[in-house]
């Protein structure tokens, strides 16, 4: 078993959306969360725009999806004395910033996982850009993003994804 907040497990069921990944994903994901990981008080958004169905239902028992690509955007807020406040509609640049009294880290990986689910060459972390939430609340995320990777490609979308409760960090182990 492994223990990770990784991006195929942070994810929400049921929603398509143009994608990266060709002409829509599979299974458009997002989770919400705050709670307490290594020490820091957490809150979070993420969405993940998978090239593959049912990766909701396979975190929901603990598996993680093998042969996936994935694109993956984060506002995530840490501090380690009190919890930071809630995601809310808005525009966040990719970076991280410290000037709200708390770290916000703003990021966006296209990534992809092996048969044995082990993280394989990607195209990589955004390097400027930005990620737009326009609605946010118990039943998904819905926004867009445009960001620049590392390698120079640009990657531009909208999401509309729906809410998956999978615990935050899980334990998994790959479905092969």
């Amino acid at each position: 078993m492994r223990s990770h907040i990784l991006f195929l497990l942070l994810a929400a069921c049921g929603g398509t959306s143009p994608s990266p990944l060709g002409n829509s994903a599979s299974e458009t994901l997002a989770v919400t969360a705050k709670v307490k990981v290594d020490g820091n008080n957490v809150t979070l958004a993420r969405v993940g725009l998978f090239d593959r169905a049912n990766v909701c239902t396979m975190a929901k028992v603990g598996q993680e999806a093998p042969n996936t690509k994935a694109l993956v955007l984060e506002v995530r807020r840490e501090d380690l004395t009190t919890m930071p406040p809630d995601i809310t509609p808005g525009t966040y640049l990719i970076g991280t910033t410290l000037d709200k009294g708390y770290f916000e880290y703003v990021v966006a990986r296209s990534a992809a996982t092996d048969g044995m689910c082990k993280d394989t060459v990607s195209r990589g972390n955004a390097a400027s850009g930005r990620i737009t939430i326009d609605a946010i609340d118990a039943k998904g995320i819905r926004g867009s993003y445009s960001v620049r990777l590392e390698s120079g490609e640009a990657l531009n979308g909208s999401f509309d994804a729906v809410t998956c409760d999978v615990p935050v960090p899980t334990e998994t182990s790959c479905a092969r």
